[in-house]
């Protein structure tokens, strides 16, 4: 099961509730709500999809049922603008 990471070059910024990405050099921004910042926190560090569904339990109330498919549409947004790497190989930790 693949693991997914920030980006090295990627720059964020909070304004008025909403987390902006900004990568290095490029002139597309993208921004996220709460559940898409607490999203990005996981992958501050290799995170599985079932890893992060985990934690937004733990931090939200309640979750809509299709939230498995909007967390893999979200890592897939990233990782297309190039804010998230896919991680099929991560390092194991000693």
């Amino acid at each position: 099961m693949p693991h997914f990471r920030q980006a090295e070059n990627v720059k964020t910024q909070e304004r008025d509730g909403v987390l902006l990405f900004f990568v290095a050099g490029g002139l597309e921004t993208f921004g996220t709500n709460e559940v898409g910042q607490v999203i990005w926190q996981c992958l501050a560090t290799p995170s599985r999809v079932d890893g992060i569904l985990e934690t937004l339990e733990k931090t939200f109330d309640s979750l809509p049922e299709d939230s498995l498919r909007q967390v893999e549409e979200f890592l897939e947004a990233l990782l297309e603008r190039g804010l998230a790497e896919r991680l099929e190989n991560p390092p194991s930790h000693s």
